[in-house]
């Protein structure tokens, strides 16, 4: 969330009301879904960039996808590579980055336009491997008819003027927009609570923080001809619902407030992209577009996926009709029409062209 000291602290003055809190063993049993994410910079120094949230008890970690984008426009940036969770601790004072603690997080594909990503835990950061059946504590979702205007919301996250520890602040629902996804919510919200938790009264999933709108206007209060004062009306604080998370997930929220199950039982579509010669394409960017779409935008992209060192790559989605766009460096841009069904779908493509590096 971007956003400057003027303007937190204003919203740090801002009355959240007051009353309702989230019972002790609610938190305990909460903290251990929400985490830091964490991006190494160029010198290796940890550094935090937001908040993350699992999803699943298979490990499906969703944060917003401006906290992992590399440096450079929205459209090309992509991910980082290394992405780490480190999951809060409620009992400790001091919370630091423990190798033997924190996740690698790998990535699994991203929701551009809800600025949304979505991680699998692949491993602890020093390099262990996951226990056989291994579990993560984790949050229901709630579904978006079940917010209602003044409900009591809490947000936890690790916001930098948090410090390191697990921080949670109160606000209520201010608003909901059904036409463009969003909940809108008075919680005081600075930089790094993007990605956090934004939960109900239960314990359930609201949604994701996600964004700060500020009503700003410049006046001139000298009269000069030239604005020279910045006056802050208010601030609102914009939350991806549940609803968008379920079709990131490759699942439409439950009904019900609760689910129980898990979310990898969604429409799978995977496979090997190789050259002509029959190598495979390392980074190639699949993605999954609106049926009939020939390029790739903000408005038809719902999700893609990279491949990986042998060419391949999954992405889980809901069951129906899309269009696949494959583009590589060095490679003519490929369109594949598909069917999605609860069945995997496992694709063969094989781009034209000749990368640098390979011999015609």
């Amino acid at each position: 969330m971007r956003f400057n000291i003027f303007w937190i602290v204003l919203g740090l003055l801002s009355n959240n009301g007051a009353g309702q809190t989230i019972p002790r063993p609610s938190l305990d049993r909460l903290a251990g879904a929400v985490g830091q994410i964490v991006v190494p910079s160029q010198d290796q120094y940890q550094r935090t960039q937001g908040s993350g949230v699992i999803v699943d008890p298979e490990g499906l970690v969703v944060t917003s996808y401006h906290v992992v984008q590399r440096s450079g426009t929205r459209a090309h940036a992509g991910v980082s590579n290394d992405v780490f969770f480190n999951p809060a601790d409620p009992t400790r004072t001091d919370f630091p980055l423990d190798t033997k603690k924190m996740f690698r997080l790998q990535f699994v594909r991203a929701e551009l336009q809800a600025d949304l990503a979505l991680f699998r835990i692949a491993k602890y950061a020093d390099g262990r491997a996951l226990g056989a059946g291994q579990k993560f504590p984790w949050l229901h979702l709630s579904s978006f008819e079940a917010v209602r205007i003044l409900d009591p919301v809490f947000v936890m996250g690790f916001p930098q003027v948090g410090g390191d520890t697990l921080t949670v602040v109160e606000g209520k629902v201010a608003g909901k927009d059904a036409a463009h996804e969003w909940i809108k919510v008075d919680a005081s919200l600075s930089r790094g609570y993007s990605g956090g938790a934004v939960i109900n009264s239960i314990g359930d999933l609201v949604g994701i923080a996600t964004e700060i709108r500020a009503d700003v206007e410049e006046i001139d209060s000298e009269r000069k001809g030239d604005p020279n004062v910045r006056v802050l009306y208010g601030i609102m604080n914009w939350v991806r619902p549940s609803s968008v998370l379920g079709r990131l997930l490759g699942s439409s929220p439950p009904p019900s407030a609760r689910s129980a199950g898990s979310f990898l039982d969604a429409a799978l579509i995977g496979g090997r992209v190789t050259s002509s010669g029959g190598k495979p394409v390392i980074g190639a960017l699949v993605g999954l577009l609106k049926q009939g779409s020939q390029l790739a935008s903000t408005e038809n992209l719902i999700s893609y996926a990279r491949t990986d060192t042998a060419g391949q790559f999954q992405i889980r989605t809901a069951p129906g009709k899309y269009t696949l766009r494959i583009a590589a460096q060095g490679y003519a841009p490929k369109l594949e029409a598909v069917e999605l069904k609860q069945a995997p779908k496992t694709l063969q493509i094989t781009l034209n062209g000749t990368p640098l590096g390979e011999k015609r």
